[in-house]
């Protein structure tokens, strides 16, 4: 499967190479979560608050912006297949003020997003109480599958040296 990653915001730095680990681990998800479409491509786009809400009100009529959305598109092949393409658009501005208000990294914060999503292209729906209920789970299970319990830090960019005092 092909993965990108875009970086298309400067409200957080993203460690470029962390991310496209974790993004490789979320394709390899999704490729294996039996959704019967063969998926060719991932890509997660990181965004501000002016696209999000621009994408959300172009596609879902919603205003404003939004953490997460998440696209398929097929790709046909000339053997006459169907390839399919996923698409996740996580908002890096939204992530950090919910971070803030739930005590975790923004950069956690953004990979929860970015679950969410490639669990929405998996089949995941979270529209009624019951459904939200499952996804919860669902989003759990992939965290702990990652190995990187509690927070997904790892994503996040190492913090900068520190000064020694004299």
């Amino acid at each position: 499967m092909n993965i990108r990653l875009t970086n298309r915001q400067r409200a957080m730095p993203l460690d470029r190479p962390a991310w496209l680990v974790f993004a490789t681990w979320l394709g390899d998800r999704l490729a294996q979560a039996g959704t019967g479409l063969t998926w060719e491509e991932l890509s997660i786009a990181v965004v501000g608050d002016r696209l999000s809400a621009a994408l959300n009100q172009a596609h879902l009529h919603h205003p404003g912006p939004t953490d997460v959305l998440s696209f398929s598109y097929p790709v046909p092949q000339p053997d006459g297949s169907t390839r399919w393409s996923g698409e996740v658009v996580v908002n890096a501005p939204v992530a950090i003020r919910e971070a803030r208000s739930r005590g975790r990294t923004a950069a956690s914060e953004l990979a929860l997003y970015c679950i969410h999503g490639v669990l929405h292209l998996a089949g995941e729906d979270d529209l009624d109480p019951k459904a939200k209920q499952k996804m919860r789970r669902a989003e759990r299970r992939w965290i702990q599958a990652a190995g990187r319990e509690p927070d997904l830090a790892w994503v996040a960019p190492p913090p900068p040296p520190t000064m020694p005092r004299s």
